[in-house]
């Protein structure tokens, strides 16, 4: 495995896909991996072969909450012996580019975006050049919304940027694991808290988070701890209150270093 930093000569300019004003912004290459598969017996590497190029962006102004996947697009992706690196990027539910930093406890208007293939550059290439559409998912201010709701699982929750219902509820030990499911991405919701009988909030803990599909259909879902001796009878969800897409065309070209 080689791993480099390098500099960039970069083409950049960013437009709203909602139609405002657009925003100044900045992006520069911070590393770039290439990982071969070792002939050398016994010699296992961590990762899968290919080409990792991590990129930093910044937005200004706009908290990145995550990269719209469907909605990007990877124009060129090539080394300067005409390998079309494009060809081995992922497809599908592993998406060719993704927010590396995923699990910030908040957004904020920068952010890394991993871009990966697993086609190798050719041997003796110096350069590679990218060209993609990279949508980013950005939101400001916040609001809240309260809703009664009944521990079960199905009981739905609409007090929030989309409809959202409980899944799996599982109750013992003077505790509550609780899912919350829902069929659209849940990147709007900042919080979501569950309230007694008094409208005090109950302990809870997030325990993870994640997204499944079948068939063409995607579940997200996230996962929380509720402890104490309250039942819960209301759920509170705060939200992003202002999301809307950008779009960052990138055009660069990179040494690579490579032996």
């Amino acid at each position: 495995m080689r791993c480099t930093t390098v500099g960039a000569w970069i083409a950049l300019s960013l437009t709203q896909i909602c139609g405002a004003q657009s925003t100044v912004s900045r992006v520069e290459p911070v590393s770039l991996t290439v990982r071969r598969t070792p002939k050398i017996e016994g010699v296992q590497v961590f990762g899968e072969p290919g080409v990792e190029l991590q990129l930093a962006a910044l937005v200004r102004g706009k908290p990145i909450l995550s990269v719209d996947a469907a909605a990007s697009a990877l124009v060129r992706f090539v080394d300067d012996k005409g390998t079309n690196l494009a060809a081995g990027a992922p497809k599908g539910f592993f998406s060719w580019v993704r927010l590396a930093n995923a699990f910030r406890e908040e957004p904020t208007e920068s952010c890394l975006l991993d871009i990966r293939t697993e086609t190798l550059p050719a041997a003796g290439a110096a350069r590679i050049e990218l060209e993609a559409k990279v949508a980013l998912v950005t939101a400001s201010g916040t609001v809240s919304g309260d809703q009664n709701i009944r521990m079960e699982k199905g009981a739905e929750i609409t007090c929030g940027p989309s409809p959202m219902r409980l899944g799996d509820v599982e109750e013992g030990g003077g505790a509550a694991d609780v899912q919350v499911v829902s069929d659209a991405p849940m990147d709007a919701v900042k919080e979501i808290a569950f309230l007694d009988g008094a409208g005090r909030v109950i302990q809870s803990t997030s325990t993870g988070s994640g997204s499944f599909g079948f068939a063409g259909k995607k579940t997200y879902t996230r996962s929380y701890r509720i402890t104490g001796d309250a039942l819960p009878v209301k759920v509170r969800v705060v939200a992003h209150a202002n999301v809307e897409k950008v779009v960052l065309p990138v055009k660069l070209t990179i040494g690579v270093g490579l032996q």
